[in-house]
């Protein structure tokens, strides 16, 4: 999974911890629901979400 720097430079610094957990994380990543993946990162859902809607 590829993210374009232009995408990755507007993120906020909880947006900013989605993403590293994201990229450290690919596999594991892709069976989780929104609400497990904000508590594995310890954000909000509404955090989730707003990243999912910038990239």
């Amino acid at each position: 999974m590829r993210f374009a720097y232009s995408q990755v430079e507007n993120l906020n610094e909880a947006e900013m911890c989605v993403y590293n957990y994201i990229v450290k994380n690919l596999k594991h990543i892709l069976n989780l629901s929104v609400r497990e993946l904000a508590d594995e990162v310890h954000v909000s859902t509404a955090t989730v979400m707003r990243f999912c809607k910038k990239m």
